[in-house]
């Protein structure tokens, strides 16, 4: 991965961390924030590959908003300065 892309892995990562004890998430739910922050990080757009109307995809949109909240804290700190 480049540079970018590991920021994105490691937003992910953090997100994630067993020490926080979160909710459990579904796959789809962790893609859909990888997604958002592969793109945040200059990576290509992901394809849709959940059909309308499943709850495969609900759980990918939501993803793809913690995805976009995530990028939202990390550029609020200043992190990304650094890049």
């Amino acid at each position: 991965m480049g540079k970018n892309l590991d920021l994105a892995e490691e937003l992910f990562k953090a997100a994630f961390h067993p020490s926080l004890h979160r909710t459990a998430r579904s796959d789809a739910y962790k893609r859909g924030v990888m997604a958002v922050l592969i793109l945040k990080c200059g990576g290509p757009r992901a394809d849709l590959t959940y059909r309308v109307g499943t709850p495969e995809l609900d759980a990918w949109a939501a993803g793809c908003d913690e995805g976009h909240s995530i990028w939202r804290k990390h550029n609020e700190t200043g992190q990304d300065k650094e890049q």
